[in-house]
């Protein structure tokens, strides 16, 4: 819970930084009324990442309450990994509106991305399954072993 913290509070001072980068620093448009992509890119950056950690903070307290139990660790880098997808998705889609394609295929293939993405990563992070017929002889052997040191004891 204490990496918890750390994540929590730096959500905190991106919360900040966002505000004085919107606020004050950045703008959105020029004196011309033209969108200025630069500052749409920094401020959809840090968006994105403070967004995904506050994703990452419900993912990793859900997952810790409901799923996991009370000597289980809990699982930062999945919080993490999941909450930054789900937050690239939602910010992808706002700036697609933003910059003028809005069209609904658009923006039904940065969802089935953001998914198709995470579908990737956990298939290839899956442990590789073991031939559960040699684990299960040999425990079958080890407990004819076991209950045939007890029988010769007992005769």
């Amino acid at each position: 819970m204490n990496r918890l913290f750390y994540i929590f509070l730096l959500t905190i001072l991106l919360l900040l930084l966002l505000y004085y980068l919107v606020s004050d620093a950045l703008t959105p448009y020029d004196s011309n009324g033209m969108l200025v992509l630069q500052n749409l890119l920094i401020v959809s950056f840090v968006i994105i990442i403070d967004l995904g950690l506050i994703i990452s903070i419900f993912h990793i307290l859900i997952d810790k309450l409901f799923f996991r139990k009370f000597y289980q660790n809990i699982r930062i880098g999945l919080g993490i990994r999941r909450g930054m997808i789900v937050s690239t998705t939602i910010v992808s889609i706002f700036v697609m509106k933003i910059l003028g394609y809005g069209e609904i295929q658009y923006l039904v293939m940065i969802i089935l991305l953001g998914i198709l993405v995470e579908a990737m990563i956990m298939l290839l992070r899956k442990k590789p399954i073991t031939d559960s017929s040699q684990s299960i002889d040999h425990k079958a052997d080890v407990g004819v072993h076991i209950n045939s040191k007890f029988s010769n004891t007992t005769s």
